[in-house]
């Protein structure tokens, strides 16, 4: 005789279950604080290492070598390490207080279970009431205070190794004595482009491995912006090691901390890239000899919509045209830097950076090919995961592509576990990681604006697209609504590169919108065909071309005028201020809703259908009445 169903501690306890919508996790946002503490961590460690290190770096009498005492070299480190630690322990140790606190207290309620799994109170049959200081919200709230203390702390020890090793890198010490010529022994890691300096011809991000000064070779880790001329350009290819004779100084703007200028003809190849390098240099190199053959508008925008890379910023492999001389190609200069500038200004220049599109893009094509041949989840996760490395492989290195390729990887790896898809949290995690791993990049504006549009996507698209979608069509309203949450979580930060506000960005992705999707594909599809059939890949590059024509027609009908764009306050104190306005709108339009929810539930309101509404009604019961006739 079987008895009644075992209830779940869970469902007996009127919680959700776990295999509900709130308890399977994918509307998880718990830890959103944990990143941006993370976030604050770094930075904050950051500031105050660079404030004291330039305080004892400051040059003056009581820095002489003769007479200062020999612990003073190691004065900024411990007094930035006790700083940090000093801030970041308290929030630790409370954190550890907290949690055990809260177990204690837990223990004490459940008890200890006997051989029959039952649990009985340590102190009496009755559950014993928690002391006063000690409620269950009080609990809650002190062990989410020790996680984001165990957080900060984590974030900020983490950024002060990062800043003691760069600090006390060969390279960055040489450069702090200011510019000085040496060899160094370096590895390319991102293809060269078209100098931002007018005193050069291309340039390229490196990683320094070793260092000659005055014969006296040091090993190094240091990241550098090397700058190239003439033909010297052509061995700048990604993934080769090579020996250049250059100045050596620190950046005076921009994220890389070094620059290395090349003497002429101060380049010589040491190493040649890995195969996949090559193979992805080959690539590159084939299909901007086919975006060659089209317009002036194709040529630049094809590129930089398919890779994220400019097609006047391109710099070839030096085996012949003008790109022997290490010239970009011949595209009009004043054509393209004011298309890029109308792309600005209309607000729809993120188009031409690689961002979480492609690679759903992959993703949907890779799970679709997987459903079609009948393979199971744990062979067409990996080979997802596969796919993001190599597409990212194929672009041009950016922040917003090192966040694309980890969240990815992160929601490929949770399908492959059974878990749902949870952006929110995969967001959250990509964060946390990057910024452990590399905590440079807590301050990169790319990064940052990466991953605030994701999170206003996430966090705000769907509900906004089901509120427009009763007075607009669906689709209208899902391409809408995403436009909108991602313009209002990037703007700040974009108010910090730029002190404008594009007023027309929202009608500017509306409008390209259709038409992003099958650019990209058709790009994607012609670059991959172009090292072996440049025949074939013509075609589909002829066809992203002319959805990139539609988007500069828009770009150049939206960007001109006064109206295009509006001038706000610079820096800090710009963003601050649009982040208080923008909380303030959100404040008044939830109150305003919920007031017209009330009114709507006492009776007062009139129901309507909108005109929507109406139309689509009206269509249904036509459609019925013919197929019924």
């Amino acid at each position: 005789m079987t008895g009644p169903p075992v209830e779940s501690p869970a469902t007996s306890a009127g919680r959700q279950p776990v295999w509900s919508a709130e308890g399977s996790g994918w509307r998880d946002r718990r830890m959103v604080p944990v990143a941006i503490v993370v976030w604050v961590s770094c930075l904050s460690t950051h500031a105050l290492f660079e404030a004291v290190m330039d305080h004892y770096a400051r040059p003056g009498p009581s820095h002489d070598a003769e007479v200062r005492p020999p612990w003073v070299p190691i004065a900024p480190v411990v007094t930035s390490a006790t700083g940090v630690l000093g801030v970041l322990g308290v929030l630790g140790a409370l954190g550890v207080v907290s949690f055990m606190g809260v177990s204690s207290a837990r223990r004490r309620l459940r008890g200890a279970a006997n051989a029959d799994g039952v649990r009985h109170p340590s102190r009496s049959v009755r559950h014993p009431r928690p002391r006063s200081w000690r409620p269950l919200w009080c609990g809650t709230v002190m062990t989410a205070l020790g996680v984001l203390g165990t957080a900060a702390l984590i974030g900020g020890l983490a950024t002060l190794g990062a800043d003691v090793v760069r600090w006390h890198d060969p390279a960055a010490a040489a450069a702090r004595q200011g510019a000085v010529t040496v060899v160094v022994t370096v590895r390319v890691r991102s293809p060269a482009v078209a100098s931002m300096r007018r005193t050069s011809d291309c340039q390229a991000e490196v990683v320094v491995r070793a260092m000659d000064v005055r014969g006296v070779v040091r090993s190094s880790g240091a990241t550098a912006l090397l700058f190239a001329t003439g033909s010297d350009c052509g061995v700048l290819r990604r993934g080769s090691g090579i020996e250049a004779r250059g100045t050596l100084e620190r950046a005076r703007f921009g994220r890389q901390p070094l620059w290395f200028t090349v003497i002429g003809g101060g380049i010589s190849l040491r190493e040649g890239p890995t195969w996949l390098d090559s193979a992805n240099n080959r690539m590159h190199d084939a299909f901007f000899a086919v975006t060659g053959r089209l317009s002036d508008q194709g040529r630049v925008l094809v590129p930089g919509l398919t890779m994220g890379l400019l097609g006047q910023d391109h710099v070839g492999d030096g085996t012949g045209g003008d790109a022997s001389r290490g010239e970009a190609p011949l595209v009009d200069a004043t054509y393209a830097r004011l298309l890029e500038e109308r792309f600005r200004r209309s607000g729809i220049m993120h188009l031409m950076a690689v961002s979480g599109g492609h690679f759903s893009v992959l993703g949907v094509l890779v799970r679709r090919t997987g459903s079609t041949l009948h393979l199971p989840r744990n062979v067409v996760a990996p080979l997802q995961i596969i796919a993001y490395l190599l597409l990212a492989g194929a672009m041009y290195p950016s922040d917003s592509l090192l966040r694309a390729v980890v969240m990815g990887a992160l929601v490929s790896w949770a399908w492959l576990m059974g878990r749902p898809a949870q952006a929110v949290s995969a967001l959250s995690w990509t964060v946390v990681a990057v910024l452990i791993l590399d905590p440079g990049m807590s301050r990169s504006l790319g990064f940052a604006l990466s991953c605030s549009a994701v999170l206003g996507i996430a966090l705000y698209a769907r509900p906004m697209a089901r509120m427009l979608g009763a007075r607009m069509p669906g689709a209208l309203a899902e391409v809408l609504s995403m436009t909108v949450c991602a313009q209002a979580f990037t703007l700040p930060i974009q108010l910090l590169m730029e002190p404008e506000i594009p007023l027309l960005s929202v009608p500017a992705n509306l409008l390209v919108a259709p038409f992003v999707d099958i650019a990209t594909l058709a790009g994607l599809l012609g670059m991959v065909l172009a090292p072996c059939a440049p025949a074939l890949a013509y075609p589909p590059i002829w066809v992203s071309s002319v959805m990139t024509a539609v988007m500069e027609r828009c770009a150049v009908w939206l960007s001109d005028g006064s109206m295009a764009t509006m001038p706000w306050v610079e820096g800090v104190r710009g963003a601050l201020a649009m982040a208080v306005i923008e909380i303030a709108v959100v404040i008044v339009l939830v109150l305003w809703r919920r007031r017209l929810r009330r009114r709507d539930a006492a009776g007062h309101g009139r129901w309507a259908p909108h005109g929507w509404q109406a139309l689509r009604r009206w269509l249904g019961e036509t459609r019925s009445m013919l197929d019924g006739t």
